[in-house]
């Protein structure tokens, strides 16, 4: 089954529980349509949703934590002193008359658009390797005392990415060595390299921070 197919699922279950003014916990629910209690959120999401895009009472709040007996938070973004309120809206609501979305009605909030640039940027081209990336490349290149066939893909990318190989050097035969990666780090951490950077103005910066660690 399909995640929106589920999704009808648990709807009808939950309408059905809402009519009779009930509750039903998370392992409950997992028994009721042989889902592992680990994946029902996922299949909730689409359900919570649609009932916020469409203006519905949350329906999601009847599914509750075993040991607690509240909602999940997480899913449901109820507050405690809420939760009884926000459970009568669902009881006080005819479910049975609005019927069920269907597949169809799932699949709307599902497959979501989302820009594929940012401020006038590609995020899909010259991807930047992230500082985070940066630093652990850097740590793991001091620990393979400089040896990068020893450098994971993504290090390697990050690696390549920010030109080091030019310092590389410089930057072990630094008495300051571990003060200039982590200055080096810090310097980038705003954005990383700009794709709108030339190489040789990279690579000069970074050299000229090297050598002043020197």
């Amino acid at each position: 089954m399909t995640i929106s197919e589920r999704a009808c699922q648990i709807w009808s279950i939950l309408a059905w529980v809402a009519k009779n003014r009930q509750s039903l916990t998370f392992d409950l629910l997992s028994k009721l349509i042989g889902v592992p209690t680990a994946g029902l959120e996922h299949l909730l999401e689409p359900i919570n949703a649609f009932c916020i895009l469409n203006n519905l009472p949350l329906l999601t709040v009847l599914v509750v934590q075993t040991d607690s007996g509240l909602p999940d938070s997480k899913l449901t973004g109820t507050k405690a002193s809420d939760i009884a309120k926000n459970q009568a809206d669902v009881f006080n609501y005819n479910w049975l008359d609005y019927g069920n979305p269907q597949p169809k009605g799932f699949e709307g909030v599902i497959k979501i658009d989302l820009p594929d640039n940012l401020k006038g940027r590609n995020i899909r081209e010259k991807i930047i390797p992230t500082v985070c990336n940066l630093n652990n490349m850097l740590d793991k290149l001091k620990s393979a005392k400089g040896n990068t066939s020893l450098l994971k893909p993504w290090e390697k990318i990050s690696y390549k990415a920010y030109r080091i190989d030019e310092i590389q050097k410089k930057l072990f035969n630094s008495k300051m060595r571990f003060s200039m990666m982590l200055q080096l780090s810090q310097n980038t951490r705003t954005a990383g390299p700009d794709p709108k950077e030339s190489p040789a103005r990279l690579s000069g910066a970074s050299l000229a921070l090297a050598e002043r660690c020197a």
